[in-house]
This record gives structure tokens, sequence and C-alpha cells, in this order.
């Protein structure tokens, strides 16, 4: 019986030392992949954007245009049809203006285009006391603030059965007004167009040459 006891001794520590070893590791299901680093780019950079243009020159606290200026001296038609959206405008000389007066008036019109005139009309004296005068003439007046002009107006005025929009600014003594027809250029904003077409006014009226 000397075998069987010493089998089973052996049996006994074989078991014992089994038990006793560390499991080895084993992966966790479901666990995040490491992180992974983002290649590195050595191509070279992207070239740097250009420089800026040259800012816009400061505008003159006061005119700069001659005596006796006439508005076709100031404004191209290639301006306002830019602004306008459409093309084949010309010059017409308005017959109520007094340029040697400081007071010249012009318009810009399409010869194929009914209504089309865009009319412009500067007061070079009028100050405040003409510009409160010109805005009371409007219907659905509103304030337009801007940096190019002290203070701004814009309304409606009737000629006929046709209903205009006209923007009346005041820069210093100068008020300006600037009328045209919604109704022919129906794409456009009125106060967008308006705006736009009084800060190219006040630019070229006040831009040092």
């Amino acid at each position: 019986m000397k075998i069987p006891v010493l089998f089973l001794a052996a049996l006994s520590v074989l078991t014992l030392s089994a038990c006793g070893q560390k499991p080895a590791d084993t992966p966790q299901t479901g666990a995040a992949p490491p992180p992974v680093a983002a290649p590195v780019d050595s191509s070279p950079g992207a070239p740097a954007p250009p420089p800026p243009g040259p800012a816009e020159p400061a505008l003159s606290e006061v005119l700069v245009m001659p005596a006796g200026w006439t508005l076709d001296m100031v404004l191209r038609a290639e301006e306002i049809a830019e602004i306008m959206g459409k093309e084949n405008f010309s010059y017409f000389p308005e017959a109520a203006s007094n340029a040697p007066a400081g007071k010249p008036i012009g318009s810009f019109v399409i010869g194929s285009v009914p209504y089309s005139k865009v009319r412009f009309e500067v007061r070079t004296q009028d100050g405040r006391g003409g510009y409160d005068t010109a805005v009371g003439f409007l219907k659905n007046a509103e304030e337009v603030p801007g940096p190019l002009w002290e203070v701004a107006s814009l309304g409606e005025v009737s000629q006929g059965e046709r209903t205009m929009v006209r923007l009346v600014g005041l820069r210093g003594d100068v008020c300006f007004h600037i009328t045209w027809e919604p109704a022919v250029y129906p794409d456009l904003d009125p106060k967008e167009t308006s705006v736009r077409l009084a800060e190219l006014l006040v630019k070229k009226l006040y831009t040092p040459r």
C-alpha cells in the first residue's frame, strides 16, 4: 500500500503548485485601442495669404471739387450700372441744375428703359435747415445711419401716379438727394441700393485727389 500513498502525496503537491500559479494576463474585450499619433506633415506649409491691398484714403472734411463742378465730373455711368444691375446708362444734365451756385443736379438714365432715371442733387450750402426741409417732403421716412454722413433719411416721393424712393443725407453743410424708382428695378432692395449710391457719391465728393 506504499505506492498508492506516495502517488497521492505527489498528486497533492502538483495540485497545490498548479493552484498557486499566477494566471497569464488575458486581453480585455471591448477596451479602447491605444491612441494613434497623428501623422506629422513634413511638407512645406501653405503659402501665407497675400497682404491686404492699400487702405482707402481718409475722406476730407470739406468738398474736394473745383468751383462750378457738375455731377458728371464726380460719377461715371459704369459705376451706376454696377449698383443698379443694368447696362447702357448715360449722363443726363438736369435743366434745374445750378452748378455755379453750388447746386448741381444730374441724372443717369437708360434711353431704352422708361423711368430708369437715377437722379443726384447736391446743395453745398443748405446745412441742417435744408436737410430738415427736404426730409419734410418724404413719406414713410426712416433714418438711415452710416459712417459717411451725419444724418440721412429714406422715404418715398410721388410724381403723378408713380412712386420713387429718395435718400436725403447731410455731411457738414452739404445736403444731397438721391432719387430713383424701385418699380423699374424690382430685383433691388430700395434701402440697400440707396445707401450704396449715397456711399459712392460721398466718397467721390470727399476723397482727396
